[in-house]
């Protein structure tokens, strides 16, 4: 379908696909909940939806920094296990690299975590319901590489970080920081990113004690926050 097809001659299927696919630019939250889909504690594949508290206020932070502060959105979370945020940043990264092209990398504390989040995305990528998916050029145990698409997706360990430090991304993911062997190598990675409005860093992690990379730049960060939430009937937070 041409994109130069006036609305007068599309089919009442063809509206509505024009109408999602509008819907799914403008708003981060309805795409990621109506479009991607994770495997639940009963094993059944279901959407990412309804989006979680933890979930909501990382897309609202990410929003806020990118809209309001007009800032690189650099995002730390302390939390507890099962929040999903993992799940929600993987989402958010598939979707940077499909619709921009952008290079992404996830650095997981292990290797059992790594394979848990690349098969995560490998089934995002193969629920993905809406059109203009890219054919897969190669997927292996770390790397989704699009065929006709600049963007690509890979995973490395805490103890291979040193292997992405190469590489120059748009979009980071780092995994249960507290728990890296190697501080050095995180910093590294993240000198690698460049400060412009479109990239984007999430680093997360459960506590570890007085471990010596996450909670020193969580306490800095956590002193001189600015950002309140508050709830609107919804259940949506309001910066």
């Amino acid at each position: 379908m041409s994109r130069t097809t006036p609305l007068r001659n599309l089919s009442p299927d063809q509206l509505s696909l024009q109408a999602e696919l509008a819907l799914c630019k403008r708003d981060l939250a309805y795409h990621i909940s109506n479009h991607f889909y994770i495997k639940d504690k009963q094993g059944k594949i279901r959407l990412l939806k309804p989006l979680k508290r933890s979930q909501k206020m990382l897309l609202a932070a990410i929003d806020y920094c990118r809209n309001t502060l007009k800032i690189p959105p650099r995002v730390l979370v302390y939390k507890s296990r099962k929040t999903g945020i993992s799940s929600l940043m993987e989402a958010v990264m598939l979707t940077e690299v499909l619709a921009k092209g952008y290079e992404g990398i996830v650095i997981a504390h292990d290797l059992p975590t790594a394979q848990y989040i690349f098969s995560m995305l490998k089934r995002y990528l193969e629920n993905y319901d809406l059109p203009g998916k890219p054919e897969l050029e190669r997927s292996n145990k770390k790397e989704l590489k699009f065929k006709g698409c600049e963007g690509y997706v890979e995973v490395f360990t805490a103890a291979s970080a040193e292997a992405a430090r190469g590489r120059t991304p748009q979009v980071i993911h780092t995994s249960e920081l507290a728990f890296w062997e190697n501080p050095d190598a995180a910093v590294g990675l993240f000198q690698s990113l460049a400060y412009t409005i479109d990239t984007l860093h999430v680093a997360e992690t459960t506590p570890n004690g007085e471990d010596p990379l996450f909670k020193p730049m969580w306490e800095e960060a956590y002193d001189h926050c600015e950002l309140k939430f508050t709830w609107d009937a919804n259940n949506n937070p309001i910066p």
